[in-house]
């Protein structure tokens, strides 16, 4: 398990982009290596996870609706 503010630190991305990447593999059952290697890495011959991809969609929305972002 990855710590948001340890990768913010290490890949100088948003951290509010971090911790969503994160809670979204979570909620997909995916491992936090998911997010990692195709989007701070940038690993782009990983495919996209469908599951990832939705529950992504839906914690951008929470966000939002919460005034996080």
């Amino acid at each position: 398990m990855y710590n948001a503010e340890e990768l913010q630190s290490r890949y100088q991305k948003d951290l509010g982009f971090i911790k969503r990447g994160l809670e979204s593999c979570e909620r997909a059952g995916v491992s936090h290596d998911y997010f990692v290697s195709r989007y701070l890495d940038e690993d782009k011959t990983i495919p996209i996870n469908s599951e990832v991809d939705k529950m992504s969609r839906l914690v951008q929305k929470e966000w939002n609706d919460l005034g996080k972002i």
